[in-house]
This record gives structure tokens, C-alpha cells and sequence, in this order.
């Protein structure tokens, strides 16, 4: 299990060098999440390692999410003079999302079916 929490703190490390050294407007972990994902698209399967990280701290993503709650309720006079274009932008990169996200799926499937 140390193993694959080893090769997600690789994955953030690589994404905050990346995000600072080229000063990228995208945070660290974001760029770091990228990478995995290409990594994983490029392996072609999940490693033992990562798999079993993963699994044990799945049922813990609940509270990877209470910092940003908190962050939400400390910046709540900035959400609430901007909450017009907060709204607009959840709706937009939600509706590109559910339009994307199958074409992403189709081409994953594809390159699957190919390799098999």
C-alpha cells in the first residue's frame, strides 16, 4: 500500500513542479491528476500497488472534500456577489462535461477493444 500512495504523491509532486516552474494558472494537484491519468490511458491497466491505495482510501474521498466546504463558507461575501457567474460556470462545464465525457468513454472503449 505504500507503494502505490508513494506513486500518488509522485503524480501531485510532478504536478505542482510542473504548475510552478512553468507558472501555470492550473493548481499542482489538477496537472498531477492529468498525468496519472495519462499514465494509466499509456500503461494500459492499473498497477497492483496503485489499485490497492486506491481501494483503501476510497471510502475516505468524503473527506478530501471538507477543506473545500470550509473554503466555500470563508469566501461565502465573494460567492455571494458573484454567484451569477459562479452558476453560468457550473452550468456550462457541466453541460460540456455530459457532452464529452461519452465521446472520451467511445475512444477509450475502442482503443481497449483494439489492444485485445
Amino acid at each position: 500500500m505504500l507503494k502505490g500512495l508513494l506513486i500518488l504523491i509522485g503524480f501531485q509532486l510532478a504536478g505542482d513542479f510542473i504548475s510552478s516552474y512553468f507558472q501555470l494558472p492550473f493548481p499542482g494537484s489538477v496537472i498531477g491528476m492529468g498525468l496519472l491519468f495519462v499514465f494509466l490511458c499509456i500503461f494500459g491497466k492499473t498497477p497492483k500497488p496503485l489499485k490497492a491505495t486506491s481501494s483503501a482510501i476510497f471510502p475516505y474521498i468524503p473527506l478530501f472534500l471538507m477543506p473545500a466546504c470550509v473554503g466555500a463558507m470563508s469566501y461565502w461575501g465573494l460567492l455571494k456577489d458573484e454567484w451569477v457567474a459562479l452558476i453560468l460556470a457550473l452550468t456550462v462545464s457541466t453541460i460540456v462535461a455530459i457532452i464529452t465525457i461519452p465521446h472520451i468513454l467511445r475512444v477509450t472503449l475502442s482503443m481497449k477493444n483494439r489492444k485485445q
